[in-house]
Parts: structure tokens; sequence; C-alpha cells
């Protein structure tokens, strides 16, 4: 399911709902619905999920997810954020 990739790519890369949530330009109570499949993710939404999290938005519609981001990069976006408030 969408939600579960998203909170196992989130986990794998060691990111919070918060932090996702800054970076997807989203609160982190869309976050946590989306999740927790409380409500349907849009598709411009999921778009905003995936770049967020470096992945390919395919990977979240697919059967085989195919993410991949270094974690300095994951860093790097973090510490802009952190920059940018």
């Amino acid at each position: 399911m969408v939600k579960d990739k998203i909170v196992l790519e989130r986990q794998r890369k060691g990111i919070s709902a918060n932090e996702l949530a800054d970076l997807a330009g989203l609160t982190k109570a869309a976050i946590s619905r989306y999740e927790n499949s409380v409500f349907l993710i849009p598709a411009d939404l999921l778009k905003r999920i995936a770049d967020a999290l470096e992945c390919d938005f395919d990977s979240f519609v697919s059967e085989n997810p195919k993410c991949c981001m270094l974690s300095s990069e994951i860093s790097r976006r973090r510490l802009l954020i952190s920059w940018q408030k």
C-alpha cells in the first residue's frame, strides 16, 4: 500500500514526520493522515512526498519500489530547511 511505502521509506532514511512535512511543504497533520490512511492521497501531493523523499513517484504506485537517495543528500536538505526558518 502507498501509506506503507511512505512510512517505510521515511523511516529507512531516518526522517521524522515533521521533517517530511517540511521537505514536502505539507503539514505534519497531512503526513499523519496519509500515513494512517485516513484520507486518499491526491496525486499532486504524493508527488511532493516522493520528491521530498527523493524517490521516483512510480515507486509509490507500483509493486516494486525503487527509492534511492543518499543520506548525505537528506542531511543537506534538512540543513537548508533549518536555515530558511
